[in-house]
């Protein structure tokens, strides 16, 4: 065993002996709840130093332990000062504050470290040695610091050519932190640019500089295996793989499967180094939700029970990380670290609240096909609990990000100054509010309850036309933005519930996409006008006929039915002889 002792004062060291109340042995045991082990146990260094105001400058010192005391009430050491060291307390308590988040050192409420820290050889060496142990930048690594504040990574990388042969110079290949900052703007100058994601030359030199990166920061590693800072590096140089191979236009010179079970490798060593890591925590579950679990979706092979377990696992695991970075920003009591984890926080928010409001699957094509049909409709439902989840999730990233009651009304001018500069758009957390709502107003709907109802119904309402408003602002302003038709076509579905359906048409009759051309062409059968409904069957004949449109099934009932309207049976009998038996339950609701 090892050990860290803060003092305040001088008496204590001319006394060889340090007293520790009751008050400052708590933190100690939750912290180390074996601390009792101290009685017996053979210590084998002792590094005291100094705490509080005006003492940074005294150097810290060696400590002979001759005998420890340890209860619930105080902890008594007695001790003799060997030698001073050629390091201040002020360095050592720099280390022992780097570690502290990493080890989960930090007092949450006063925001301190325990007086007394009971370590292994390797973090007490990590610790001891620290800044003071770095070797000297050599001339180019001097010249880095300034480049890098003008973020010149072709610059920083020029000085080092040829990149290949870096392990040729022990003073920067056995230098963890200059051979960082190499690997770094080799990663900066890694990134694809925009338009070039096809250009084979540009992909050619982009992958030697990612590769390169991997090569330095996993050198990093290698020289300090306790520090999470390298393994972090690694990681998200994978994660970033992962999101420019998987982003739409982005290049395709990878393999996402591979790159994600690298980025997994890396983040369960930076994690189990540093467990409460905000931003790992975050990209960790985010990289599961949102890239391998389509990927593994969508991979095109048959699914196996084992696969569906698997995915159930990855889920868990998702929402752990998500949870853990959510718990961890939570618990932070200093302001600047608040600050600088906050972005990380949000997305977590955002995030673990849109993946459990998705866990919730509404029936709608058969509520629709119903409601065509005339026909009573009743459906169970089943794991409504996460909408709850969800609920308070995604409430919090609302008044995190817009930062007013979910009551106040949507202030458009607010709404676009905050969407210009956070990373998770106010249009997203609207529209997710909106399709929270709608399917809690749905649910209610559907079982003719009245507790809340209109409540969700005006939230709903309120947070999809507050979503529409703000994109509708950003094209007065010729601010870029992706298609947002999915928010109508939720708005739609919304007054379709409500029998609204001119609003339904309004809403959907300008998209181009197959599943909203559904509802389009359902809200004109529902009309009941003859014109309407020949024109939904002018409108659903093409999209029927389209091997791509992942809502066919819908298209070919609603059209099939359109045929029934207008008298074409002949029509309607060659569409369903032709179509599979997955349409049969909704042809039995809407004929």
């Amino acid at each position: 065993m090892y050990l860290f002792i803060g003092f305040f004062k001088e008496d204590e060291i001319d006394r060889k002996r340090k007293y520790i109340s009751e008050k400052n042995v708590e933190p100690i045991k939750k912290v180390f709840p074996a601390f009792l082990d101290l009685n017996h146990a053979h210590i084998k260094a002792t590094i005291g130093y100094f705490l509080g105001k005006g003492n940074g400058q005294k150097p810290c010192f060696l400590m002979d332990i001759d005998n420890i005391s340890a209860s619930e009430k105080n902890i008594i050491i007695d001790f003799n000062k060997v030698q001073e060291l050629d390091k201040t307390s002020e360095e050592i308590r720099k280390e022992i504050y780097k570690k502290s988040w990493q080890f989960d050192w930090i007092d949450k409420e006063t925001g301190f470290c325990p007086l007394l820290l009971m370590v292994d050889k390797q973090t007490f060496d990590s610790i001891r040695k620290g800044t003071a142990n770095i070797r000297k930048l050599s001339d180019k690594g001097e010249k880095v610091r300034d480049l890098k504040a003008k973020n010149k990574w072709d610059e920083i990388c020029k000085l080092y050519e040829p990149l290949e042969d870096i392990h040729k110079n022990s003073d920067i290949w056995d230098n963890p932190d200059e051979l960082y900052e190499i690997g770094f703007a080799c990663s900066k100058m890694g990134e694809p640019q925009n338009g070039l994601e096809k250009d084979r030359e540009h992909l050619k030199t982009i992958k030697r500089y990612r590769d390169l990166s991997l090569r330095f920061y996993k050198r990093c590693f290698e020289l300090e295996p306790t520090s999470y800072r390298y393994a972090s590096s690694v990681a998200y140089r994978y994660y970033q793989n992962i999101n420019e191979l998987t982003k739409p236009k982005g290049r395709r010179d990878g393999n996402v499967s591979e790159e994600i079970e690298n980025a997994h490798e890396w983040f369960d060593k930076s994690l189990s180094l540093y467990p409460t890591s905000i931003k790992d925590n975050y990209r960790k579950g985010k990289m599961i939700l949102d890239k391998q679990l389509p990927n593994m979706k969508y991979s095109g092979r048959e699914l196996l029970r084992e696969d569906f377990q698997e995915m159930d696992n990855l889920e868990d695991k998702a929402t752990n990380c998500l949870r853990k970075a959510i718990g961890s920003y939570e618990s932070l009591s200093d302001d600047n670290r608040k600050k600088y984890y906050r972005n990380e926080y949000i997305k977590s928010l955002y995030t673990l609240g849109k993946f459990y409001i998705d866990q919730v699957k509404l029936p709608w094509n058969e509520f629709l096909c119903s409601r065509i049909g005339n026909k009573f409709y009743s459906p169970l439902f089943a794991e409504t609990e996460y909408l709850v989840y969800g609920k308070e999730l995604m409430e919090k990233c609302y008044k995190e990000v817009i930062g007013i009651d979910m009551n106040d009304e949507l202030d458009l001018g607010l709404l676009t100054n905050i969407s210009k500069k956070s990373t998770t758009s106010p249009v997203d957390i609207l529209y997710s509010l909106g399709v929270l709502y709608f399917k809690m107003y749905f649910i209610k709907h559907v079982q003719n309850k009245q507790d809340n109802i209109q409540v969700y119904r005006s939230y709903a309402y309120k947070f999809l036309n507050g979503a529409i408003d703000l994109r509708k602002e950003f094209r007065k302003q010729r601010i870029p933005f992706r298609n947002t038709d999915y928010i109508n076509n939720c708005l739609a579905n919304l007054n379709i519930i409500d029998n609204n359906y001119r609003e339904a048409i309004y809403n959907t009759k300008r998209s181009k996409t197959s599943y909203i051309k559904n509802t389009y062409a359902a809200a004109l059968m529902l009309t009941n006008d003859m014109n309407n409904i020949r024109e939904a069957t002018r409108i659903l004949k093409p999209i029927v006929s389209d091997k791509h449109n992942l809502s066919r099934n819908l298209s070919i009932v609603l059209l099939a039915k359109a045929y029934q309207l207008i008298g074409e049976e002949k029509e309607q009998e060659r569409l369903i002889n032709d179509s599979n038996k997955s349409v049969d339950r909704l042809l039995e609701l809407i004929l």
